[in-house]
């Protein structure tokens, strides 16, 4: 199984047991539905109802379930996401259809029309997104942003730019 459809599964996990039954059932059809589709439309819609229909709780993880993440992807420590954050990257680690190219444009097109819960989310995903070297520069353009949110979206608890930026990423982050 490949890191991004195991990440799909454990953050599904995550959600599915801290909804109610209904909204459980909605996420479930919207993971199945994303990857089936011809376009993104779906995942587009998704993405915005996500915090409608399951809420923005914390996540409010047990010791087992960071560990989980751990085990998952080194260095990852979703310890302060919410549920809708992980219901979004969930969706958009289910669009991956094995392009990495388009992915990285697919993720460039929902960073340019996000809206700041959105882009917090987008961010936190750097450890878990394929291809990683392909989004260095917007990682870059996350660490140097002026709203606070986002700013610690990439630098706190996120192992990306620790193994991505150069130097003077790295400096400029710190």
């Amino acid at each position: 199984m490949s890191q991004s459809r195991a990440a799909v599964e454990l953050l599904a996990g995550w959600v599915v047991e801290r909804v109610p039954a209904g909204a459980a059932a909605w996420f479930r059809a919207q993971l199945e539905a994303v990857p089936r589709a011809g376009d993104d439309k779906p995942l587009y819609l998704a993405l915005g109802f996500a915090p409608r229909r399951l809420g923005k709780a914390d996540l409010r993880l047990s010791a087992a379930e960071l560990e989980a993440a751990r085990r998952l992807r080194p260095g990852l420590d979703p310890v302060d996401w919410s549920v809708d954050q992980a219901a979004r990257l969930a969706l958009v680690l289910a669009s991956h259809d094995g392009d990495d190219r388009r992915f990285k444009e697919r993720l460039e097109t929902l960073f340019r029309t996000a809206d700041i819960g959105e882009t917090i989310a987008f961010y936190r995903g750097l450890p878990l997104y394929p291809a990683p070297e392909l989004l260095l520069a917007r990682a870059r353009e996350g660490a140097r942003s002026g709203m606070r949110p986002v700013f610690e979206a990439v630098a706190h608890r996120n192992p990306y730019p620790a193994e991505r930026f150069d130097e003077n990423a790295w400096n400029h982050l710190v």
